[in-house]
């Protein structure tokens, strides 16, 4: 489980906001998704993304999830498509933020 960053100009673009980009080192404009991938055989693949939506970007439709929930999110769908888990490596924040990714796996 990763969080991507790309900088972008403007705000034409849905959820982009000035957030910490990790391929910067910095906060600045831009748009962030959380990624997960697995790994068989040694070879590392995407299964699923999902776009990080700012509170101050939301939408009238949109429900705001941290990255943290986010991320639980997406390994509550991988494990409902059968996937095999033995563990999660995910980046520094969520160290910080162990009750979500616990969580899961009481489910």
């Amino acid at each position: 489980m990763t969080c991507t960053g790309y900088p972008k100009k403007g705000k034409a673009t849905d959820y982009v906001a000035r957030l910490y980009l990790g391929r910067l080192g910095k906060i600045d404009n831009g748009i962030v998704a959380v990624v997960s991938s697995g790994l068989v055989d040694g070879l590392t693949f995407p299964l699923m993304f999902e776009i990080y939506k700012p509170k101050e970007r939301l939408k009238l439709k949109d429900s705001y999830l941290s990255k943290p929930q986010i991320t639980t999110q997406m390994i509550r769908e991988i494990k409902a498509m059968r996937f095999e888990i033995d563990y999660v490596l995910a980046d520094s924040l969520y160290g910080k933020i162990r009750v979500h990714l616990f969580a899961v796996y009481k489910d």
